[in-house]
């Protein structure tokens, strides 16, 4: 099956699955280098900051005429304009969007102020002269409580403020008591087995010491550890003895500072934060008791599982959905009765009602019910603290006259049953979703096979879906949901930018991302089009300056544009040329619903790359570095998604050889090429298929495989000999002297079929 759209589910459980326990390992991770987190803000506390807080527009008032000087009072100026906003008690980041001017001296681009009215002027934030902020994101001073921004009348001022969710503080504590049990499962103690010295000890200044009786040992501290567990006996009877000497070098010599001991203690794993800088320890001991000394490391295998933050939100809703399911509660119901705003039950004819007990870690409830709402007191949900359903916790309101049909609520905490209200007219039922019961059973039968559920082809015509290529067979030949995204013409460089590989710039026409309609772009690298195939327009999306946009190709003109999905509410400039990045694959067509994400494509697939032999164009220029370069670049960019990724060679044919050999043009006359240029075409494809076979885990050599199905002639080109595939070896598999005929390409997926066999990737 081919498809262009489908938001596939597919098999995801095994990988989702491990993924989950990897965040719950990551979370202890966390707990466990608390001490150090502001060395690592910029790789954990970020993405945990953005997950758990958003900007929110604090639609601020802008005042036209005036600006903000240096002590943040308003001066009168025509051309300007400035605008304040109070700052949330909590909040530690402020985003904001200006055009500053920057040309009196005294104008500065941020005021912040100790009161939220914006009067008690704290401390000023000067801004790069005659620059646009876009989205810039600042951190708020201690003791501010409002901000005011400079600007220019010619452009809005936007102030954004990061608000953490009101539940956060709530979810903290309520995770406190499980920290011990995190640590412990994602780190261990690793013994240093370090060697010991005898009969001399380390002084105050971390030099060895003869000394009889007693002994130490030096380790080289692991990068990224924080905590050391040492075992001595230490006597401590000379006054130069020392229980720890860290040291500033690998070699143990850069003496960096102490830890003094107490004489006559054993140390029986005792643990030891590490200061920053140190790279060896030395212990001191008594020969009367082996040194030990452990580093807490985090288990090996969490590193090549970590995974981002958003692949972990995107992965939740479908790991719910794949180990567990809506239950019927079997909730009988009771007729003529229903109730009431305190959870009462109350006479009255053609109402009815059911309860239900909450299972134990439900977290959500599925009802169907009839809502009349006509009476005041009546209420759609009630809630109960204790499993009898007397205890009345609180409510959900209906809307009136409202029919329920499998409607999904969140179950509050501390509820233990629930109630609903409906019309005898219309059935009640209640579901909770719970768990599958053999969970374990389904995860360990679906980590064993670890196969693909996906195939996702990118590249020229040689991949395209129809006669020129062999997209359509292979996913035929594999039996996996197929997403064809291969563009005849296409050559390695575009279809690299298309798929996040090399960067896609393009010059948008005004240099800026507009308010209505579309802005026209010319795209920097030769897209060439989207779809020569077909003549039809096509579209996807991307990001470009911060806004969700469809980048759109017309048919008429062979024109490309930028659509905001959303327009802003005032034009947003932008810097020429302009990166921008693909957010999903094309389809044909105008309509954005249609486009398939980069992670749905890819991720549980298998990814197929087939471009190349389009780079050379016709000049004599050698290519074949820079289309390794643009292969392998998208190659490694695919590997955020997927570890499957295959690169199918190039092949070459009779449009590559002189009239004298057989050559032809893709229109089938004689061949125009001199026998310099042939040299240069076959050599060039050669030298891009050494050097995919060497870069590439995954490599198919198309080429040699019809070679080998005698599809292959010996031919000459300016001195030299090649194989070419030709219209006239003994099997020919070329239909038009470069691309294959249907058979050749139902062989060739067969041969890659057989490939991914031998490698584990299908059955």
């Amino acid at each position: 099956m081919t498809i262009h759209q489908q938001s596939v589910g597919g098999r995801t459980i095994a990988y989702v699955g491990e993924n989950l326990a990897e965040a719950r390992r990551i979370a202890r991770l966390v707990a466990e280098e608390r001490d150090t987190i502001e060395q690592n803000v910029a790789s954990t506390f970020n993405p945990i900051l953005s997950a758990v807080s958003s900007f929110v527009d604090t639609e601020a008032n802008n005042v036209n005429g005036a600006y903000l000087n240096r002590i943040g009072a308003a001066v009168p100026l025509a051309n300007m304009r400035y605008a304040k906003a109070e700052i949330p008690i909590g909040a530690t980041k402020v985003r904001i969007s200006t055009r500053f001017e920057g040309s009196l001296a005294e104008l500065q681009l941020i005021s912040w102020y100790s009161d939220a009215g914006g009067v008690a002027y704290l401390s000023g934030l000067d801004g790069a002269p005659n620059t646009d902020y876009f989205a810039a994101v600042f951190d708020v001073p201690p003791g501010a409580r409002s901000i005011g921004v400079n600007g220019r009348v010619a452009l809005a001022i936007k102030i954004e403020v990061a608000e953490i969710a009101a539940d956060l503080n709530d979810r903290v504590l309520a995770n406190e008591a499980s920290v011990g049990a995190i640590q412990s499962s994602l780190a261990g103690w690793i013994d240093s087995v370090a060697p010991t010295t005898e009969n001399s000890y380390l002084n105050r200044y971390g030099v060895a010491v003869a000394s009889a009786g007693l002994r130490f040992a030096k380790a080289s501290i692991p990068a990224g550890v924080q905590k050391v567990r040492i075992t001595t006996n230490f006597r401590g009877t000379l006054d130069l003895v020392q229980l720890i000497t860290w040291y500033g070098d690998a070699a143990g010599t850069a003496f960096m500072g102490r830890v003094d001991g107490t004489s006559g203690a054993d140390y029986l794993a005792a643990e030891f934060d590490i200061p920053l800088g140190a790279e060896v320890i030395g212990v001191d001991g008594h020969n009367t008791r082996a040194i030990k000394i452990e580093f807490l490391e985090v288990a090996q295998e969490v590193a090549p599982r970590l995974i981002d933050l958003e692949q972990l939100t995107a992965a939740l809703p479908v790991i719910q959905g794949a180990v567990s399911s809506y239950a019927d509660s079997g909730a009988a119901v009771v007729a003529d009765a229903y109730l009431n705003r305190a959870g009462a039950v109350v006479a009255a004819a053609t109402f009815r009602y059911a309860k239900a007990a909450i299972p134990a870690g439900a977290s959500k409830v599925r009802i169907s019910t009839r809502f009349e709402g006509s009476l005041a007191a009546l209420q759609l949900i009630s809630w109960y603290s204790d499993a009898g359903a007397t205890a009345y916790l609180g409510r959900v309101d209906g809307a009136p006259n409202t029919t329920y049909a499998n409607t999904i609520f969140d179950i509050p905490p501390g509820a233990q049953a629930l109630g609903v209200d409906g019309k005898n007219s219309a059935p009640i039922r209640i579901e909770f979703l719970e768990v599958v019961d053999n969970l374990a059973e389904i995860v360990s039968n679906l980590s064993g096979t670890g196969l693909p559920t996906k195939l996702t082809i990118v590249g020229d015509s040689m991949s395209a879906t129809g006669t020129a290529g062999f997209g359509d067979e292979l996913g035929a030949e594999l039996g996996l949901t197929t997403y064809q995204q291969g563009i005849g013409g296409k050559r390695s460089n575009a279809v690299s930018a298309l798929f996040g590989g090399i960067p896609l710039t393009v010059t948008v026409t005004g240099a800026s991302i507009p308010t209505a309609g579309e802005a026209a772009i010319t795209p920097a690298a030769p897209l060439d089009d989207l779809n020569s195939r077909g003549g039809t327009d096509c579209v996807m999306l991307v990001m470009a300056a911060g806004y969700l946009c469809e980048l759109r190709y017309y048919t008429a003109g062979g024109t490309y544009a930028l659509r905001p999905v959303e327009h802003p509410r005032t034009a947003i400039p932008v810097v020429n040329p302009l990166t921008i990045m693909p957010l999903t694959g094309w389809v044909i067509g105008t309509n954005p619903a249609a486009c398939v994400s980069m992670r749905t494509m890819f991720s549980d697939a298998i990814a197929v790359i087939r471009v190349g032999v389009n780079d050379q164009g016709y000049t004599l220029r050698p290519y074949a570095q820079t289309t390794i370069a643009n292969i392998m670049t998208l190659h490694d960019n695919l590997q955020r998604y997927t570890d499957k990724i295959l690169v199918v060679g190039p092949c070459n044919g009779a449009v590559d050889l002189t009239a004298a050999e057989g050559g032809i043009t893709a229109g089938g006359a004689p061949s125009t090429l001199t026998p310099e240029q042939s040299e240069i075409k076959l050599a060039n494809i050669d030298s891009q298929r050494s050097g995919l076979s060497r870069l590439c885990p995954a490599y198919f050599d198309a080429l040699a495989f019809h070679a080998g199905n005698g599809g292959g002639e010996t031919k000459s080109a300016n001195g030299r000999s090649f194989v070419v595939l030709t219209q006239t070896a003994a099997s020919p598999k070329l239909s038009d002297g470069r691309h294959e005929t249907v058979a050749a390409q139902q062989e060739l997926a067969a041969g890659v079929h057989a490939y991914l066999k031998s490698i584990g990737w299908v059955k």
